[in-house]
């Protein structure tokens, strides 16, 4: 039970520190990681909104200035090449604003994936730190348990020493009552002896 104990300690100290290793990440870093991204997410929201915005209202523009005869500000006849120049401008606009709102999509959703794939590795990490706690506690018990292991070692071994002392001391007191009987049997016969005379 001893020997199995000290491997198990072994095993669960390479274990914990492969462990350690392995879990190069807390989930504090992780979670700050993943409030910085989610909100540049939102940073990238908000301008793709805006942009949207726009978009619409360039077009409402277009709208307006094909049915504008007058010019509001200056009240003057509006000509067709007036009209022309306005409405490419705000198409070159509205080209100009679809391509970032093209770009603005693609980068929220690449965020958003970012933002899934850390929440997946907080989520490991985590699972990672609770097995690693779990692990470091059972190595503390194991510790605990061979430290006692090594007590009971000990107490063993001087109850070992104080055993053949034992043994010893018996073995003297014997070889006495050995010595006590055979001094008895020597007076019980010169007793005898004497009687006799």
């Amino acid at each position: 039970e001893f020997t199995t104990l000290s491997s198990r300690i072994k095993n669960l100290e390479s274990e914990t520190s492969k462990k350690i290793q392995t879990q190069n990440t807390d989930p504090d870093s992780l979670n700050k990681i993943i409030s910085n991204t989610e909100l540049e997410q939102r940073n990238i929201f908000t301008k793709l909104t805006e942009s949207k915005y726009k978009v619409k209202s360039s077009k409402e523009i277009q709208d307006q200035i094909t049915k504008l005869d007058i010019c509001p500000t200056c009240k003057q006849k509006v000509t067709q090449d007036h009209i022309k120049n306005l409405i490419d401008s705000e198409k070159s606009l509205i080209q100009a604003l679809e391509s970032k709102i093209k770009k603005l999509d693609l980068d929220y959703q690449n965020k958003d994936h970012e933002i899934i794939k850390l929440k997946l590795e907080l989520d490991l990490a985590r699972n990672i730190l609770s097995e690693t706690e779990k692990i470091t506690i059972k190595l503390d018990l194991l510790k605990e348990k061979n430290l006692r292991k090594k007590i009971i070692e000990e107490n063993l071994e001087e109850i070992k020493i104080k055993n053949k002392s034992i043994g010893l001391e018996i073995s003297n007191i014997e070889n006495q009552l050995q010595n006590y009987k055979d001094l008895e049997s020597r007076f019980n016969n010169a007793r005898e002896q004497f009687e006799i005379r």
